[in-house]
């Protein structure tokens, strides 16, 4: 069970002395207006600009703080709103599958609506829960066994009464839409209940001591948006950042400039910006410098140095490579070489191949010819191994003739000429040769050389015209070298070396490291440049930002003022409200809302150690259970299904009763899974509620609700009783003023009495029918007479207790019993159950008739209430003779 707790919190004053002076006069305001206007909003925001430091102009002179009225706003604020009643629903459109006929009606105070399972209740609950206030969302469904589904919203009519109003009015409602006349009934059902318990849920009503915090957010949300819409005028952007745009110019202006804030002073601006007549001069003296530096045309000058001096090193090294290729070196090893080849030629000639020329064979030389003859060799060595004595051949081979000693002669010199290698060295050398023609053939292809290029034939002919002219005419004279000795050596003939210039190519080298000195001192001046080019771009800047000093002196301003407005940490503000509000929720309102809950909880049988959490959220109150005993576990997952509902319902009750704005409540079947004794405390609870407000009961059990119209009946409750079924399949039928048989004796009397309340102007059928109908209700009633007065209710239809201690109540007369008796058989005769004669129906049953067994039925109804009290009485006073002899003791 929720236990109280004592919050040992700062007063509401104690927390009001410590703010600031505006603050302080918002409180007091909305203590004591009825409205915080825009006038109040202008004021208040004035004080704030003063608090920060802003002055603003028309400044009031401050206004004393008062907090006395903030308990009396509490008080005054709860019951503002004149109670509302629902009468009735009308015109449902897609409900589920509820006919667009299906109307339903509720009386002021308590309403049942009995059906069974699949007869509708659930469809118009379900619209109610939207309609009305409710834990979570439900959904209404059209009619999904039609093949067409209709995609317009569930809607209906709903008939409210308002108090102060003659006449009801109709109110047309769409799923969705926000009725605030409907939202003042709660409505209870299966889905609440895990809702109730296990969820963080917001507190739905304004506790009346805690009213004056929504109040004062509301007002200090008005003043924030004064605050925003002030800073959306005042706003203005940064009138450089659209100047210096280009990054590849960057200065230190531009970047002050980009970047200010509200620590950076008019002056300091002015100061880092102001561009005067001398910078004016000052830029155009140094475009001019970097115009003339530029005009020197330094690169290109550089460029063609480098290249001149590239050329004459090129011609240097070309020129050194042509002479250094004829040289008395390479004439001396070319005849050297020559002399080789005519020796090695005579060597050949001796042991050749013309030696064995006899003229028998064509082909001699080939390599057929050499093959036979290295055959024969290797047959000849092969046949000496196999000998015993080493001898020359005697026979031939071929023919077996004897061979002469002429013939042997001949074989040895064969032999000889496979052993020389004097054929092969001449090849070599002769190829070496042909190396050396080749080399001079690329030098001589090459020519003329570099030295004739264009570059350096114009630097000599411009600088040194005597060395081009000798250079001409050395290498004239080396073409003329070149030739002889490629024509020599083609003949096989010496060289000459005696006519090989000689050259002297200093001049170039010389020419070459002028060129150099020259780029040394030539200078690179783009560094120069770069340097004012820093120095125009910040000039530049200064000019572009001086020209746009006042849009800079207004950004300045703005942002002064904005650096002062943003020390109002008004979210710091709304959560520190918000604070406080749970704090005087959980130091006022939690209290008196657990105190309710613990009565509730008690009241329904359910004492489960419920532990109530409370706290601020997003400036709402929210609050949640845990079981004290498992506190990590939400409570659904602990107690039964029927411990669940009980404790929902508690929930639920003291929520309805703490709010002063709650018309009604609404509850679908809220005794499902509960057992007998829960079931009739709640029956009493419900009862007892409709004597506040309008209660409204959907229900398929019967024992709950004989239950409800019991405990209303026994406390003078006013009920209303439907009964809605299904119809061939069609849910929605309702037959209002109609239930099952759950009446009493007070109601069947009451239905009798109704049955021929206007007697006098029916039809004698009608009359006839009236009187039948009356004495059906008045039997009944004898019968509800029996139950409740004779048995005391010891044995009731619809409930499978038997109440013995009720037999102490009970009223054991004979006499009494017999008058029932009798009295139930003569309203038995006097019924249309019995096909009558024409003589008894012509002189049938009249209102007379029905009016002696109704007083009949009222003299044996006081005495058989006079019989219980006595029973009663004996009973009480048997109870205090009893106590009395055991105090004895």
């Amino acid at each position: 069970m929720v236990t109280p707790e004592e919050n040992r919190v700062e007063t509401l004053e104690q927390w009001l002395h410590g703010k600031v002076y505006w603050e302080q006069l918002l409180w007091t305001l909305c203590s004591q207006l009825d409205e915080f206007t825009d006038d109040e909003v202008d004021l208040c925001y004035k004080h704030l600009c003063q608090n920060v430091g802003i002055f603003k102009e028309g400044l009031p002179g401050r206004l004393p703080i008062s907090f006395e009225k903030i308990y009396e706003t509490r008080a005054a604020s709860a019951g503002a709103q004149p109670k509302v009643s629902i009468v009735g629903i009308k015109q449902m459109r897609h409900v589920n599958a509820l006919s667009e006929r299906c109307e339903l009606t509720f009386g002021p105070h308590l309403t049942l609506i009995y059906g069974k399972n699949g007869s509708g209740k659930s469809g118009i609950a379900r619209l109610l829960a939207n309609a009305c206030f409710s834990r979570g969302s439900r959904d209404v469904l059209p009619n999904l066994r039609k093949a067409q589904q209709s995609k317009e919203k569930a809607s209906a009519t709903f008939v409210l009464q308002t108090m102060g109003q003659q006449e009801p009015q109709d109110q047309p409602y769409e799923i969705g839409q926000h009725v605030p006349a409907l939202k003042r009934f709660a409505v209870f059902d299966e889905q609440s209940v895990h809702i109730h318990l296990d969820e963080r849920n917001k507190v739905s009503f304004v506790p009346a001591h805690i009213a004056i915090f929504d109040k004062v957010a509301s007002a200090i949300a008005k003043i924030e948006k004064r605050a925003a819409e002030e800073n959306r005028v005042r706003s203005r952007p940064n009138p450089f950042l659209s100047v210096f745009l280009n990054p590849a110019e960057q200065s230190t202006v531009a970047d002050y400039c980009k970047s200010l804030t509200a620590a950076v002073s008019d002056e300091q601006l002015i100061a880092a910006i102001e561009f005067t007549d001398e910078d004016d001069v000052r830029l155009r003296e140094l475009e001019t410098d970097i115009q003339n530096k530029r005009s020197l045309d330094v690169p290109a000058k550089m460029a063609q140095l480098k290249g001149e001096e590239s050329a004459l090193r090129a011609a240097h090294r070309s020129l050194q490579q042509c002479a250094g290729k004829v040289t008395p070196a390479l004439a001396s090893a070319i005849n050297q070489l020559l002399l080789q080849i005519h020796e090695q030629r005579r060597t050949v000639e001796a042991l050749g191949v013309g030696s064995f020329d006899d003229g028998l064979f064509a082909t001699l030389g080939s390599p057929e010819w050499k093959a036979l003859l290295l055959a024969a060799r290797s047959f000849y060595a092969t046949e000496q191994q196999r000998t015993e004595v080493v001898t020359d051949p005697t026979h031939c081979a071929l023919c077996h003739q004897s061979i002469s000693q002429q013939q042997r002669d001949l074989f040895q010199k064969y032999w000889r000429f496979l052993e020389s290698e004097a054929e092969a060295e001449l090849n070599r050398l002769e190829s070496k040769l042909s190396g050396y023609l080749s080399e001079l053939q690329v030098v001589k292809d090459r020519f003329p050389p570099a030295a004739g290029s264009e570059v350096v034939a114009h630097l000599l002919q411009a600088h040194q015209p005597a060395i081009l002219v000798e250079l001409k005419e050395q290498f004239g004279a080396l073409a003329s070298v070149l030739d002889g000795w490629i024509s020599a050596l083609k003949q096989g003939k010496q060289v000459n070396d005696a006519d090989i210039p000689r050259f002297d190519l200093s001049s170039l080298e010389k020419l070459a490291q002028d060129r150099e000195r020259q780029l040394v001192a030539l200078g690179d001046p783009s560094t120069d440049i770069a340097v004012l080019e820093r120095q125009v771009v910040l000039l530049k800047h200064k000019k572009m930002a001086f020209t746009l000093k006042s849009d800079g002196l207004e950004r300045l301003q703005y942002l002064r003022w904005q650096s002062k407005i943003n020390q109002i940490n008004f979210a710091g503000i709304k959560a520190a409200t918000t604070k406080k509000r749970t704090e005087a929720f959980l130091a006022g309102f939690a209290q008196e809302y657990k105190a309710n809950f613990n009565a509730e909880l008690t009241g329904l049988g359910c004492e489960f150690d419920l532990v109530l959490w409370a706290s601020g959220e997003q400036g709402n109150t929210v609050k949640e259970y845990r079981l004290e005993f498992s506190e990590d576990h939400p409570p659904t997952h602990v107690m039964s299904e029927g411990e669940q509902k009980a404790c929902s319902l508690a929930d639920f009750l003291t929520e309805v009763q703490l709010d002063a704005n709650n018309c009604g409540i609404v509850l679908d079947d809220p005794v499902s899974s509960l057992d007998h004794e829960r079931k009739e405390g709640i029956a009493a609870r419900l009862a007892a509620e409709a004597r506040q407000r309008q209660v409204i009961i959907f229900t398929h059990d019967l024992v709950f609700m004989r239950k409800l119209v019991d405990s209303a009946l026994d406390n003078g409750i006013p009920l209303v009783a439907h009964w809605i079924r299904k119809i061939e399949g069609a849910p929605g039928h309702i037959a209002l003023d109609s239930s099952p048989k759950l009446a009493s004796v007070k109601t069947l009397k009451a239905d009798a009495l109704a049955a021929v309340e206007n007697y006098q102007q029916l039809l004698p059928k009608e009359q006839e029918q009236a009187l039948g109908v009356a004495l059906d209700y008045l039997r009944s009633a004898c019968e509800a007479l029996v139950e409740e007065s004779l048995f005391a209710k010891t044995i009731q239809r619809y409930d499978d207790h038997v109440r013995v201690q009720n037999l102490q109540d009970a009223v054991f007369d004979h006499a009494l019993a017999q008058r029932i008796v009798d009295l139930h058989g003569k309203i038995s005769e006097l019924l249309l159950a019995h096909n009558r004669s024409d003589e008894a129906r012509e002189d049938g049953v009249d209102i007379v008739d029905f009016q002696s067994v109704m007083s009949d039925f009222a003299t044996l109804q006081s005495d058989a209430d006079n019989a219980r009290k006595a029973a009663v009485k004996s009973r009480e006073e048997a109870g205090k003779r009893d106590k009395a002899a055991r105090g004895g003791w």
